[in-house]
Formats: structure tokens, C-alpha cells, sequence
């Protein structure tokens, strides 16, 4: 397995450590992400961080963390949640929060304007710190809960799947619910009244949802698709299993904690309501993200700008600027940034210049040392679900490689989302670079019940397309057969 050392880079005189990899626009982390720690305490976090972003092309994004400041933030966030009491107000935190951003989306979006659009990049940034809360403590959760189970002597060969067991949320998170009301679309009958109303009441209630930060959202032709497929097989039954599978989880979970000690169900309890955040933080970004994109489309339109999704290139400010009349050369701003990038220093933001954006963006995307000599077979990482599956390999990127992915092929990603949802569910098996137990792709693999290894670091510059390889999901083990 990667040492996290090696994939370090040094920059402005710091080393910084990666974070996430995500289809995110440079609009929605400039310049929200590098002054995140200026609204931490709102969640009861006190403490600071140091982020690094670099984005190309307008949408795809890497972040960093500097290592000097990861060690004080975990101290904080371990803090935040050591009660009961304060991990129930850093929930009550997002929930409000995340109103305040809905509302301020919606108010934008009836009158496209300066006067609405500042209140809503502003409940925005005040969000912004739960995108990373919630995945940071489900990397420390995890760790402090295999901490506490090897305390108790459970043998390591048994800690994954008990780590996936106790920390399995009973709150359904919207993607259940999404796949589980196509369930019971498909097993209606077409073209009645009631079947056109509940396709109908499904796009209201999740067409947001593969939105994410700047994908389209579900149309009513895909809602068809996805039933269609449903039907393939006995959906009713299908369905049936599913709610069984949820119920049997939950009884499984309720029977561990029971049983477990007061360090095990406290971590354990932690990550049920991290794994539900985390699901719910991208909810309210997909919709907020839906939902204000009339305010770029009369952004673009005011600057003359080809598509509202230039509008990715450009920041909250450059937009505000748009909106209020004020003459900037947009196209120009847009062409300079092909790559972008941005850090926060001791509290203090810098905007990084093209050329060494594009410098530092190449040294990210070089092969790893581990893949330039010899091929590894064999990697390591996280089992977020248990099975063990032998398949071809297909590696996508985006949901332009999704039609690589036949029937029971092996998913490798740097990490999923929910646009993955209808690949992932013909997948065999998931493979990720990035992510933990309550990443998308852990908690998506427990409610499809699929084989999934998360956390690899390198597999998707291991592996190959057409590789057959095996995902021992029982061990945390993925490796080359041919």
C-alpha cells in the first residue's frame, strides 16, 4: 500500500497532502474553499485549515490540505464530536445552514440580480466547511474505530466488515430513496394516471440529484431509462430485497452496538451520522447548484458569454460584477484560465498565476513513482462492503466513460458520485482511489450490496481497461489475474 508521503507535493515553501479529486468548477471553490476556516467555529469546529486547489478546464479539480495544519484541525474536529449532545448541534449546523442556502438559491433564482446573488454566495461559504467536516471525520472516525476495535481484541481479519456493519445509518439517504421509488415506479402500470403523477413526483423530488456541482440533472427521459432497466428483472422482488436488505442491516447494526463498548458505539455512531451528511451535504449542493442556474444564465447572457457554463471559469465576485451592469472583459478571463488554482496561507488567500498553475497541475497528474518502474499486481485498501469478485476492469473518469462498463465488469474510479448511480448499478464490483467507509462509493456498495474496496490510492494508474482482476472485498485486496 502507497505511503500518503509519496504523494505529497511542495509548494509556496509547504508541503501539502491531497485531499479529494472532484468534478467541481473553480466558481465553486473561489473563493469558498480557501477561506473555509474563517466559518469552522459555526460548526463548532475551533480550529483552522489550509487549502490548496487547482482546477483545468473549468470543472476538474484537485485539493489539497497544507500538513502542517491537518494535525490542530483533527484535534478540533475530534472535539466537536466527543458527546452525544455535539454530534446531534453539528447536524442541527448543517440542516440550518443548508435552509439558508436553498433559500437564498431560490430567491436568485426568481430575480437574477447583485442584490440576491451576494446573500446566496454568502450562505454558501458559510456552508462550505460541512463538504469537508463530514469526509474528514469519516477518515478519522474510521481510524478511531478500528482504533477501539483492535482495543477490544476483534481480530483484524473481522474489523472491515464490522466497521461497515456499525457504522450503516438507519436514516435512508436520498439516493435509497431515489432508487428504491424506481423500484416502485417500475413495478406500476405504464401509460395510468398514477404511474405518469409518481414519474412526475420522482423528478421533483431527485432530479437534482446527479447534478453534484456541474453535471445536468436527471430528465424524464432518464427517469424512463432507469425504469426501463428495472423492469429487466422482477422489480417488485427486486425492491422487496432491497427494503429487506436495509431492515436486516439496521438489525444488525442495532445488535452490534448492544453488545459494543462505550469507545466502539460512540465512533460507531459517528460515522452513521457522517455517512448521512455526507449524503445529504451533496444533496443541498446539487439543488442549490440546479436551482441558481438561471442567475447564470443571465450572467452569460449580460457578458455575452457562449454558454452559462463559461460562468464555471469565472468567481462568485466576476459574476456579482456582471450582474450589477459593471463592463469586464469575461472571454478574456475565461481564456486565461484553462488552469486555476488558489491557497490560503495563515488565514490569508492568494489567487495563483496560470503559468504556475499549469506547472503545479502537470507535477499532480505525473504517474506515480509505484507504476513508473515495475507494474504493480497487487493493491490494498478499504473494504467498504464484503464479496469477491473476478471481472474485467473498466477506469472511468466521468460520465463520458460510463458506456465502457458491460454487465458485472469491475467499477476502478478516483472516486464516484451520484452521476455513477446507473453504471454502478450493472457494476460487479467497486474500486476506488480515494474515499473510506462512508464515501459514495462505501455507502452506495452496502445498499446495492455489491464487493467494494475503497481507498487504493492507485488504482485507476494501476489498473488497465480490459485487465481482469479480482476484488477480494473480504481482505481489502484488488489484484491482476491477466
Amino acid at each position: 500500500m502507497q505511503s500518503e508521503q509519496s504523494l505529497e507535493i511542495e509548494f509556496a515553501g509547504i508541503t501539502w497532502i491531497p485531499w479529494v479529486t472532484r468534478n467541481m468548477s473553480f466558481w465553486h471553490l473561489y473563493p469558498f474553499s480557501v477561506t473555509e476556516g474563517a466559518h469552522l467555529k459555526e460548526f463548532g469546529v475551533n480550529g483552522t485549515i489550509e487549502m490548496l486547489f487547482v482546477t483545468r478546464n473549468g470543472t476538474y479539480s484537485r485539493l489539497f490540505v497544507s500538513k502542517r495544519s491537518l494535525d490542530s484541525y483533527k484535534t478540533a474536529l475530534l472535539k466537536a464530536v466527543n458527546t452525544k449532545e455535539k454530534l446531534a448541534t453539528l447536524k442541527a449546523h448543517y440542516k440550518t445552514r443548508a435552509r439558508i442556502v436553498i433559500s437564498t438559491a431560490r430567491a436568485a433564482a426568481r430575480q437574477p440580480g447583485d442584490s440576491h446573488w451576494t446573500p446566496f454566495t454568502d450562505a454558501l461559504a458559510h456552508f462550505y466547511p460541512a463538504l469537508r467536516i463530514s469526509t474528514s471525520l469519516s477518515k478519522i472516525g474510521t481510524q478511531r474505530l478500528i482504533h477501539a476495535l483492535q482495543n477490544d481484541r476483534v481480530p483484524e481479519k473481522e474489523i472491515p466488515a464490522l466497521v461497515g456493519a456499525l457504522s450503516y445509518p438507519s436514516t435512508h439517504t436520498p439516493l435509497f430513496c431515489s432508487q428504491r421509488d424506481v423500484l416502485r415506479i417500475a413495478a406500476m402500470t405504464s401509460k395510468t394516471s398514477a404511474y405518469e403523477n409518481a414519474l412526475h413526483v420522482w423528478l421533483t423530488h431527485y432530479q437534482h440529484i446527479p447534478v453534484n456541482f456541474c453535471d445536468d440533472p436527471w430528465t424524464i427521459t432518464d427517469l424512463k431509462t432507469q425504469v426501463s432497466t428495472a423492469r429487466k428483472n422482477d422489480a417488485a422482488q427486486e425492491l422487496k430485497q432491497l427494503e429487506q436488505n436495509h431492515r436486516k442491516r439496521i438489525t444488525q447494526t442495532r445488535a452490534l452496538l448492544r453488545n459494543a463498548n462505550d469507545e466502539v458505539a460512540h465512533w460507531a455512531r459517528v460515522l452513521q451520522v457522517v455517512t448521512y451528511l455526507n449524503e445529504f451535504r451533496k444533496s443541498v449542493y446539487s439543488q442549490a447548484s440546479l436551482i441558481a442556474r438561471p442567475v447564470f444564465i443571465a450572467a452569460a447572457k449580460q457578458a455575452h458569454l457562449e454558454s452559462w457554463k463559461n460562468c464555471f471559469f469565472l468567481s462568485s465576485e466576476e459574476i456579482a460584477e456582471i450582474l450589477r451592469g459593471k463592463r469586464i472583459d469575461a472571454k478574456k478571463i475565461i481564456r486565461s484560465r484553462a488552469y486555476a488554482g488558489a491557497y490560503c496561507i495563515e488565514g490569508k488567500e492568494h489567487l495563483m498565476e496560470p503559468a504556475e498553475t499549469k506547472t503545479l497541475f502537470n507535477t499532480m497528474e505525473q504517474p506515480h513513482p509505484a507504476t513508473n518502474k515495475i507494474r504493480e499486481t497487487v493493491l490494498h485498501g478499504f473494504s467498504a462492503n464484503k464479496g469477491l469478485v473476478r471481472a474485467r476492469a473498466r477506469i472511468l473518469y466521468s460520465s463520458k466513460d460510463f458506456g465502457k462498463l458491460a454487465s458485472g465488469e469491475i467499477l476502478i474510479a478516483p472516486m464516484t458520485s451520484v452521476d455513477f448511480v446507473p453504471v454502478m448499478l450493472r457494476a460487479g464490483a467497486f474500486v476506488t482511489d480515494e474515499g473510506g467507509i462512508t464515501s459514495h462509493a462505501g455507502i452506495v456498495a452496502r445498499e446495492m450490496n455489491k464487493p467494494c474496496v475503497v481507498g487504493t490510492k492507485i488504482a485507476t494508474k494501476v489498473f488497465h481497461d480490459g485487465d481482469i482482476i479480482e476484488v477480494d472485498a473480504n481482505q481489502g485486496i484488488v489484484r491482476i489475474i491477466s
